[in-house]
């Protein structure tokens, strides 16, 4: 997901971004069903809890990490079309016409260590 995110960012991709959103779902329900089935090891079986809850910890810093994959997936459709991306959103919908354009020059650096550089026009 995370890479999905960063390449729908460099590539201004608002399908691929939409498709990282929808995946989100899939992660949190694997969160909730890896919690559950833990606790149910806890339960039956004290000396389990230990391990158990270092997984648990592991499932739920991974699933956060899902989440900040969907927050820029947000972002790109959001900067693709300036709409209200999410209910509840930060993000107001503005008329293109009252927003200046402002030109911003991102640099990221993919698990291979080749740099992406990748300069985008968005208002804002």
């Amino acid at each position: 997901m995370v890479k999905q995110s960063l390449d729908a960012f460099v590539a201004r991709d608002t399908a691929l971004a939409r498709s990282v959103r929808s995946a989100d779902a899939e992660v949190d329900a694997l969160n909730h069903q890896i919690f559950r089935e833990l606790l149910t090891f806890m339960m039956e079986d004290a000396r389990t809890i230990p391990r158990a809850i270092r997984l648990i910890l592991v499932a739920r810093f991974l699933e956060r990490v899902a989440d900040h994959a969907t927050n820029i997936a947000e972002m790109v459709v959001y900067l693709g079309a300036p709409r209200a991306v999410r209910a509840g959103s930060r993000y107001n919908v503005m008329s293109p016409r009252r927003m200046p354009s402002v030109t911003a020059s991102v640099r990221l650096f993919a698990p291979s260590l080749s740099r992406i550089e990748a300069t985008w026009n968005f208002t804002v």
